[in-house]
């Protein structure tokens, strides 16, 4: 397909007024290098949600689509990047400011022929002053934990917050007191080993102020097998009101896990002191 094409079907939908755009880039039929945002696609005053999808394959396997280095649309409440590349070179923080009315973000990573979708990026900067839901996805990362791509979150309205695939570091520029949801869903093939630990506690500390905590059951029990250098954490979740615990595999040998870790010093001591009982059922919710 001409990339004019595409650009002047972008370009009539945002000069009529639309408020939902969502943009699916396949490089089977654009060549990305060949790709430009219209200037239009900038210009919006009434553009509330965007939907960015870009699909990658073997076909041009060198070229990357662009991503947009700024936005600037006053309307935008709600923003979604899926398999876009981030590096030094194309990432521009800006581009999540300048919408000063953004109050969700999803943002999905994919693993592409250049690796994984946050290519060399030492940190990935959320400056939002609006959002209220960040939910964060990337399906591969084989460096270590220290070494990925943390997340740095300046977001004091934030309320829910989900990260799935290999864990990573997290850190806020304020104590986020709105948060009520929080979800960390882990890899399987991405376990948390003992150098790991400070990196995942303090994590965990920038979350504390939730009232509901989705984790996978594996993270439980990777943790439960430092017993002694968890003495040194407190009290975490405080506030938490709700567990509930994901499986990747088999639930009956993750139930039987759970059960066996929760009597060292996870649930009740470090991370979940408030609560006196844990009830495991079947859709491996564990409420309090």
């Amino acid at each position: 397909m001409d990339p004019l094409i595409a650009q002047s079907l972008v370009c009539y939908a945002l000069q009529h007024n639309v408020r939902e755009l969502e943009v699916d880039l396949t490089s089977y039929l654009i060549h990305p290098s060949k790709w430009v945002w219209p200037k239009s696609f900038y210009n919006s005053q009434l553009l509330t949600q965007l939907t960015l999808t870009n699909r990658h394959s073997s076909t041009y396997p060198n070229d990357i689509m662009p991503l947009p280095k700024f936005l600037g649309l006053p309307a935008l409440n709600s923003l979604s990047l899926t398999g876009f590349i981030m590096n030094e070179d194309n990432f521009d923080p800006s581009i999540f400011s300048s919408c000063p009315n953004l109050e969700t973000l999803n943002l999905a990573f994919t693993r592409t022929f250049h690796g994984h979708g946050l290519h060399d990026l030492k940190a990935l900067r959320i400056h939002a002053l609006n959002l209220k839901k960040l939910f964060f996805g990337a399906l591969y990362d084989k460096k270590l934990l220290q070494d990925r791509c943390k997340l740095e979150i300046h977001a004091p309205k934030l309320t829910t917050f989900k990260c799935s695939g290999p864990f990573r570091i997290v850190c806020s520029t304020e104590r986020l007191t709105c948060l009520d949801d929080v979800s960390f869903i882990m890899s399987f093939f991405s376990r948390i080993q003992e150098r790991d630990l400070p990196y995942v506690m303090d994590t965990f500390k920038v979350f504390d102020q939730a009232k509901s905590l989705t984790l996978s059951v594996h993270i439980i029990e990777d943790l439960s097998k430092f017993p002694a250098l968890l003495d040194g954490y407190g009290p975490l979740f405080t506030n938490i009101k709700c567990l509930k615990l994901k499986s990747n595999g088999d639930m009956r040998r993750e139930l039987n896990s759970f059960n066996g870790y929760c009597g060292a010093a996870i649930c009740r001591k470090t991370l979940f002191l408030p609560l006196s009982r844990i009830d495991l059922r079947a859709d491996l919710i564990a409420a309090f």
